[in-house]
């Protein structure tokens, strides 16, 4: 079973898009995380859209064993880790709808710059958006 859930999450970027629920098992970097799936499989995700990131701020806004779901899809080679949106559950408990858009938060709260290395115009514009929110209130990397 652990294999599958792998195999099923490394194979989403030839998918259009791919919905995984996880738990978040330990931050590596400023924008690396370890999430562990419902089986107990643990795979490495890259948030997209944030350059060199803040591990400070990635570790205040997703604690270990936060619930969400990670979003992968579209274009993106496939690599490990995967790079991909999580979603994190509102009170961080288990849920089956998640609103809190981690890449997002991390930039408007100054923690990484942001880049594109994703396709979805979508999610760019938000990402921008919140990017832009931290350089008007001069959060984090924008403080100067």
């Amino acid at each position: 079973m652990k294999t599958g859930l792998i195999l099923l999450l490394l194979m989403a970027p030839f998918a259009r898009a791919l919905e995984v629920p996880v738990a978040i098992q330990d931050v590596i970097d400023g924008r690396t995380l370890e999430v562990r799936h419902p089986g107990g499989a643990i795979t490495r995700v890259q948030l997209a859209g944030l350059g060199t990131a803040k591990r400070e701020v990635l570790v205040r806004l997703a604690p270990r064993g936060t619930h969400g779901f990670v979003l992968v899809g579209g274009t993106s080679p496939q690599t490990r880790p995967v790079i991909g949106f999580v979603y994190l559950c509102p009170n961080l408990r288990p849920c089956t709808t998640a609103t809190f858009n981690l890449n997002a938060e991390v930039l408007r709260h100054g923690g990484a710059k942001f880049v594109s290395n994703f396709e979805d115009a979508e999610l760019r514009q938000m990402l921008i958006k919140a990017q832009l929110e931290a350089q008007q209130a001069r959060r984090g990397v924008w403080a100067k």
